[in-house]
């Protein structure tokens, strides 16, 4: 007998995935704002210093 996977799951899995990449990336960009590059931009406005360490992840996730 073959179970079908319920919908839920499958997109459980791809958010899981997604955040699994997306996370880090960000976390890497915050980090990179941290000391002073143009790599965290809210409105067309560049954040640096600790404010682009948080907004970092949270914009790539």
């Amino acid at each position: 007998m073959v179970r079908k996977i319920k919908a839920a799951s499958i997109y459980k899995l791809l958010l899981c995935g997604l955040l699994m990449v997306f996370m880090p990336l960000g976390l890497v960009f915050g980090v990179l704002g941290l000391m002073g590059a143009d790599t965290v931009k809210w409105s067309n406005q560049a954040i640096h210093g600790v404010a682009a360490l948080f907004a970092g992840p949270a914009l790539c996730g």
